[in-house]
């Protein structure tokens, strides 16, 4: 399932441009200094421009009173509910017909329901699930979305380790699938899904490429706690 493609084209505008402001207020990174050098940027300096804005979160309030490319009151306070992102290792373990289900690796499990913004999660992927990323989750208005930037782990998943995911997905289920990032938002009803359909749409969203050797952290970790970061008001939980 995905965002509706004008509200996908709103979310990069708003998100390019937030963290062109951040690489332009503390130096960027390897020639990623504003909106337009990330735009062009390939994909690996994408990801690290990236992290420096969840490394600087704060800086998303002098964005927000700045607003240097003059974006609407309604667009700023999407840009605000990011400081409620949960970024860094998850398991794709499903793709359900209206969400796909990101599966947290702490416990108890939390189990996420996320879109897409151009493509199907599962095509940037490109492997069967589950599957092992990480990436950065973020509040769209009462959803949740991808932030198109992905990084894949090279591991497969045997019929042990498929089974003791397959319990974990069932207790997370159990308590809700969570589909907003709000601190107040709760579950309507635990234990609600859809079926598994085939997914569609084209590849349009960026994978970062898969380490060798097996599993390696990702590159921006090494700030992490158990491979996760979270925004401060996050409690439930914890593209292109």
């Amino acid at each position: 399932m995905l965002l509706p493609p004008e509200e996908a084209t709103k979310f990069h505008s708003l998100y390019q441009s937030l963290i062109g402001f951040v690489c332009a207020r503390i130096g960027g990174v390897d020639g990623v200094i504003d909106a337009e050098s990330f735009r062009r940027a390939p994909t690996q300096r994408k990801a690290e421009a990236r992290d420096l804005l969840y490394e600087h979160i704060d800086l998303v309030g002098a964005y927000v009173e700045e607003n240097p490319d003059e974006f609407r009151e309604l667009d700023l306070g999407i840009v605000l509910s990011w400081k409620r992102f949960s970024s860094g290792r998850f398991v794709i373990a499903r793709d359900l017909r209206e969400l796909t289900i990101f599966l947290t690796e702490g416990d108890p499990p939390r189990a996420y329901g996320v879109l897409g913004l151009n493509s199907e999660i599962s095509e940037i992927i490109a492997q069967p699930l589950p599957a092992m990323v990480d990436t950065v989750l973020l509040p769209w208005k009462d959803r949740i979305v991808c932030d198109g930037l992905l990084r894949r782990y090279n591991i497969r998943f045997g019929p042990g380790m498929r089974r003791g995911m397959k319990e974990r997905y069932d207790a997370a289920k159990a308590s809700g699938i969570i589909t907003s990032l709000d601190p107040d938002w709760r579950p309507a009803a635990a234990g609600g899904g859809q079926e598994a359909e085939e997914p569609c749409g084209q590849p349009i969203h960026q994978a970062l490429p898969e380490g060798r050797g097996g599993l390696q952290a990702p590159v921006w970790s090494a700030a992490e706690r158990g491979g996760r970061r979270e925004g401060p008001r996050v409690r439930a939980v914890a593209g292109r």
